[in-house]
This record gives structure tokens, sequence and C-alpha cells, in this order.
């Protein structure tokens, strides 16, 4: 962005906001998956509108932004960030909100535009998330004479799978996860833990130490390996076959797929939910 604008949002195909403030060019930036997708948004969108896109596609998104912010670099016009940073923005500028853009707030449900509400203003809209699905190694399981589970599986048959996996060859990791990072620990916490209800989200329950205490016990006996913050490793070791089931999001398939990884996948086990 030239200096000129002063706002961030996470989704931007709103073709009516950009002509009435006069944007000649709007500058997106974006991160994780799907380069490929925005780049045909923006063609669509400068069609339909004679606006010019610029999808600038930034690796630490998070980094490049809070830089700026805190040193007055240029700022995108858009930008995909994660709701848990929005706060973070807010302390640098001020983000109109929804109302003040004009923008129809109904599709979308009252209780997940409260991520994005600061101060009482929506100040976002929900934009982008990945299903979380469970990765299975045909190679590895092959390898150890070992059956592939099936759809209805659920946490206790997963379990024992780890230890047989663990039991018949200790040079086979039998998951990795990044054990409290919210796209898995949430789903456990939902299916297994207390997760969210109508009173809001209660963390010190007996369901969440029983859970916390599960996690511990199987990451000591080997059985989970806890990587965060490090998916280029627990990919490697996929890719690689040093590990039999994977728990990651759906966007890891074409990757897998282009490595030629013999793979399956199925959903999370029972009562694990891959969407909260």
């Amino acid at each position: 962005m030239d200096g000129k604008g002063r706002y961030i949002l996470i989704l931007f195909v709103i073709s009516s906001l950009f002509i009435t403030v006069g944007f000649p060019r709007i500058v997106l930036w974006m991160s994780w998956e799907g380069e490929d997708w925005f780049e045909k948004v923006a063609d669509s969108f400068e069609k339909n509108t004679g606006v010019e896109v610029e999808v600038v596609y930034v690796p630490n998104i998070w980094k490049k932004l809070s830089m700026s912010l805190r040193g007055g670099g240029d700022l995108p016009d858009v930008c995909l960030v994660k709701n848990e940073n929005l706060e973070s923005i807010e302390r640098y500028i001020d983000l109109p909100s929804l109302d003040e853009l004009g923008l129809d707030k109904r599709s979308f449900h009252e209780n997940i535009l409260k991520a994005f509400t600061v101060d009482g203003k929506v100040k976002a809209v929900p934009f982008y998330a990945d299903v979380q699905i469970a990765y299975l190694n045909v190679d590895v399981f092959k390898k150890l004479g070992m059956n592939l589970p099936n759809d209805s599986w659920n946490f206790e048959e997963f379990v024992e799978i780890l230890k047989k996996i663990k039991q018949k060859d200790e040079g086979i990791t039998p998951t990795t996860m990044g054990l409290f990072s919210p796209y898995f620990f949430f789903g456990l916490q939902a299916g297994i833990g207390s997760g969210v209800s109508s009173d809001g989200v209660k963390v010190d329950t007996e369901e969440n130490v029983k859970l916390i205490e599960l996690l511990k016990k199987l990451h000591d006996e080997g059985l989970i390996m806890n990587i965060t913050k490090k998916r280029p490793i627990m990919v490697k070791m996929f890719i690689k076959k040093e590990l039999a089931i994977l728990p990651h999001g759906s966007f890891l398939i074409r990757k897998f797929e282009e490595k030629k990884v013999n793979f399956t996948i199925r959903v999370l086990p029972k009562p694990w939910k891959g969407v909260v």
C-alpha cells in the first residue's frame, strides 16, 4: 500500500467497498496455502470492477505485519491474519468495524463473529479454515503388518494402534502433533474434555484435567511426539516413512500427492473433532 490505507480485513471479495472509496489498486497479503486460488479470484475481481488487485504471498505474515505496524512501514489494504492477532493490530491502528464499512454481518453466526470483536465492534470476518484429518502412511502399516483402521475408529482404538506400532518398530514414530496447538487440542477438548458450552469455556474441569493427564502419559510413553510449530519436520518424517499417523490439516493432501507418498486419510478417531 502507498501509505494511505489504514485497515486490515480478512475477506476481500467485496467489490462495492473499494469502488466506493475510490481504490484504483488493492494490495492483499496472504499466507498459508491457496495462492493460486487468490490469484484467480483477484483476476476475476479486476475484470468485474476494473480495480487491480495485487496478491502478495508472505511466508511469515504476522512477523512482517507486526514489523510494519511498529515501524510505520507500508501496510496492505487487506490481510489474511489469525483472529488471535486482531487485538495486537488494534494497539497500533484503529480498524474500522464492519458496520462502518457498510458490510452485512447477517450471513455469519453471531457466536463466530465474537472471535473478531474488539470493544463491541466486529473488526474482521472469518474467511479461512481447514479440516483436521488423520493421514496414514500405507507403506509403514504394510511394513509393520498392520491393518489400516476404518473411519469408525475411536480414540481408544487409536491409542491401541499407537502402542502396537511402537512395539513392532521402535524406529517408527507412532504419531506426532503439537499437543496444545488449538488445531488439535480444541478438537480433543470438544470431544473428550469439556469444550465450549452456553456458559463459555471452562478450562479447569475434571474432564480437561483428565485429558491433559492422558496426553502427557501418551507423550511420556513415546506414543506421541510433541512438535510445536515444526510442521516441516512432521511432514518430512511422514514422507520418509518414519511416521505412521499424522493428524493435520486437509491442505497437506496435495503436497503428499505431489511427493507421491503412499497414504490414505481418515476422520479423526471419535470423539475427537476435526472442526471446532
